[in-house]
């Protein structure tokens, strides 16, 4: 700074100070308060004496006029830090923070040079942004990305995304978190029902996301086959060390039917679990790898990461939790901690989601649903052999079988490799238990639905490309011996790479295709919204199923809220006494404070002729678009219940149950030699 020429030192200084400002906040976070002191110290030397600094630029001021120190400080700029520079060392801090280790002094420390050091050029910066490009998980997030746009083309641009299971996206997030911390649900017939706690992590999204809640639920949805590879690549670096077999495995996974199935069919739940799936595998080869420290704090990070996959699909703490204590039961013997490790693990979901898992317990069958609502055309009554075999959960949307031979092929090809056989086992144990698991649960009926076995089969999928990741390097090797071993291990690499191929120009020759559209409509007629502005609500008949409504379209959450079965029955009833001509029992409904029937279209002639013949009902209008009755009887005003004393407690417990587990999981100092591979602890055990 006292060499500079005042306009360069003045940007130095605040670019110094910023610098060293967040340096200090990721020193505090990873738990080294006295690297955070160093910092502040060093940054505090120069601001507390700038006295001492203008002292300094006035005897280093260059002699003589105007051009010689011109040319004076262009000697001077060629010993400064190459331009990006800093910027560079900055984003390589951060990236190593979110890697899991700690920063360390050379990527923000203040250093002296000497006079040896100052003879010598830096080295050229090639630039941030260009070498950022070039790095394999970048181009593979880039390709998915590419790949997302082309194929769901027909669902960008629209007002409203919905259909499927994905009610259509309205409201903010102030909206959300109003419904989550409400103890009385005024939505439907009344509900005063635990919220589903997945509305809180979509209300923490869209708050991050500028209040927008088609902007998160877009992200998430849309972007869950690029966020999934991104996941997959990222969380395979310490268990598959070979970078092309991580990008290949990362790519594939993120092409899965699972994915293309979620997006088609609307399942919000499916696509969160499928992008958080490999993150869960990094956090349990880390908890499994001895380090005891380590493992504690990827034990509350596996912890949190299950509860927000639990509360979109209640299955996948069930699934995990088995592989969990067998893991437990055959490393606890060997690994010290693992056991407790993996007990912390389980305990967070069920803290944190202990009132709304304690209403799953009451009927169990909703263990088996998803966010979203549940659409018996949204599953195959029965899934041939085939289709569980190359991972294919049946529903819209979803490749031929040849699309995902490639990925078992080259899995089968694995069992005979001599070497590794324990890690072939492994891999070839958890895709056998999540097949079987998506056998069982694809025969069970809840609510008039097939349960859709997508998760399961998304963890055997994770088995089959771990597996096949960790064992490529084998066909490096038999590549390398040539003849007949050769022939047949490029064989085996062209099939692998078929699968996330063809996978990819199926998706993008086809589209997305099934119930999810990206301009779907209101459910909730425009005239009985505005007749319902005192809280009146109005009976949507479509076809033989019917919804109760208030004065406006139901937010993601609201359609499974549990009702009374008494009142909902006869609703019910009186709906279709209305709809058969029989004489409905109108009185039932102004006594819930249904004050309007809307029929969604298309309205046949017989119905409006049958609800026009009613005494109780007044037509207010009638078109393509479908038909609205007023009812004559005089409408009661349902009063608010009042939700359960353990409530609002309960809201700011689990709030600072989130907290400490996330400072528990936050990184701390890793020791200097490094630690363990997960994958070489994967193939010693």
């Amino acid at each position: 700074m006292a060499n500079l020429p005042f306009g360069a030192m003045l940007w130095a200084l605040l670019r110094n100070v910023v610098g060293s400002a967040f340096r200090t906040l990721l020193f505090i976070v990873s738990k080294q308060p006295a690297n955070a002191l160093d910092e502040m110290v060093a940054m505090g030397s120069i601001l507390v004496h700038p006295f001492r600094l203008l002292r300094a630029r006035r005897a280093r001021r260059p002699p003589g006029n105007r051009q010689s120190r011109k040319k004076a400080y262009i000697r001077i700029k060629r010993l400064m830090t190459p331009r990006g520079a800093a910027w560079r060392r900055l984003t390589d801090m951060v990236q190593g923070f979110l890697a899991g280790q700690a920063p360390v002094d050379s990527a923000g420390r203040h250093h002296h040079s000497t006079a040896e050091e100052e003879d010598e050029l830096p080295p050229p910066d090639t630039g941030a942004v260009k070498r950022f490009l070039s790095r394999p998980g970048v181009v593979l997030l880039l390709a998915l990305t590419a790949v997302s746009l082309a194929a769901e083309r027909s669902l960008l641009g629209g007002e409203r995304l919905g259909g499927g299971a994905l009610v259509p996206v309205t409201g903010g997030a102030g909206d959300l978190w109003a419904f989550y911390t409400e103890g009385f649900h005024d939505v439907g017939l009344g509900s005063n029902a635990w919220a589903p706690p997945y509305v809180a992590v979509l209300a923490a999204l869209s708050t991050l996301a500028l209040g927008k809640t088609w902007l998160a639920v877009s992200v998430l949805l849309l972007g869950s086959v690029p966020l999934a590879g991104a996941s997959a690549y990222l969380a395979t670096r310490h268990i598959i060390p070979a970078v092309p077999a991580r990008a290949w495995a990362a790519g594939t996974y993120a092409l899965l039917p699972v994915a293309t199935g979620a997006i088609a069919a609307g399942r919000l739940g499916t696509a969160v679990v499928f992008v958080l799936l490999p993150l869960y595998a990094s956090f349990g080869t880390v908890l499994l790898s001895g380090e005891r420290r380590r493992a504690r704090r990827a034990a509350w990070g596996l912890g949190l990461l299950l509860a927000v996959g639990t509360a979109f699909v209640p299955l996948v703490y069930p699934l995990f939790a088995v592989l969990g204590v067998l893991a437990a039961v055959a490393f606890g013997g060997v690994r010290r901690g693992v056991v407790t490790s993996m007990a912390i693990a389980l305990a967070v979901p069920v803290a944190l989601l202990l009132p709304w898992l304690a209403s799953l317990v009451t009927d169990p069958g909703r263990i088996l649903l998803e966010a979203g609502l549940h659409d018996p055309a949204l599953a195959d009554p029965v899934l041939a052999p085939e289709s569980l075999l190359a991972l294919s959960p049946g529903g819209p949307g979803l490749p031929p079988f040849w699309v995902t031979a490639g990925l078992v092929t080259t899995a089968l090809s694995a069992l005979l490799m001599r070497r590794q056989r324990m890690i072939v086992a492994i891999g070839w144990g958890v895709a056998l238990y999540g097949m079987l698991a998506a056998i069982l649960v694809s025969r069970v009926t809840v609510e008039g639905a097939r349960v859709w076995p997508g998760v399961p089969l998304a963890f055997a999928g994770t088995g089959l490309l771990v597996l096949v990741g960790l064992t490529a390097h084998r066909l490096a090797e038999l590549r390398a011996g040539g003849g007949l071993r050769k022939l047949g291990a490029t064989a085996v690499v062209a099939v692998a790479f078929s699968t996330p191929l063809l996978a990819a120009g199926f998706w993008v020759v086809n589209g997305v295709r099934g119930p999810l559209v990206g301009d779907a409509p209101d459910v909730l007629p425009a005239l009985a919204a505005s007749y319902s502005k005192n809280g009146e609500r109005t009976l949507v008949i479509e076809g033989s199923a019917f919804t109760v409504l208030h004065a406006r379209t139901p937010l993601i959450g609201e359609a499974e809220l549990p009702v009374d079965s008494d009142a909902r029955t006869r609703v019910r009833t009186a709906a279709q006494g209305l709809a058969g001509g029989r004489g409905g029992d109108a009185a039932t409904l102004a006594q819930h404070g249904i004050a309007m029937v809307a029929v969604a279209p298309p309205v046949s002639a017989e119905l409006a002729k049958r609800l026009d013949s009613q005494p109780s009902l007044q037509r207010m209008s009638l078109s393509d678009a479908g038909g609205l009755w007023r009812l004559a009887e005089p409408v009661r005003r349902v009063p608010a219940q009042p939700g359960s004393a353990l409530h609002t407690p309960w809201l700011w417990a689990q709030g600072a149950l989130v907290l400490v587990a996330a400072l528990m999981a936050a990184p701390g100092r890793r020791p200097s030699e490094g630690v363990e591979s997960s994958s070489v602890a994967l193939a010693g055990a």
